[in-house]
């Protein structure tokens, strides 16, 4: 997880912030890249979220191929 100053302010920003954290993509073709702010509301971090970024309807099975 990486400390960063800011997050991505526009689409160009967060690609090249993905590209170089490697992140990937979700079954629905999603950028995996995330930057939020941690529990204190103090720091922004980083992350590529390893899993569904789509919203599910609460019961859905999801079966990854």
């Amino acid at each position: 997880m990486a400390v960063v100053d800011t997050c991505p302010t526009n689409l160009s920003e967060k690609e090249t912030a993905a590209k170089r954290l490697r992140c990937g993509t979700d079954m629905y073709g999603n950028n995996q890249y995330i930057c939020l702010p941690d529990t204190e509301k103090t720091s922004l971090h980083e992350i590529c979220y390893n899993g569904t970024m789509g919203i599910l309807e609460r019961g859905t099975v999801v079966i990854k191929t």
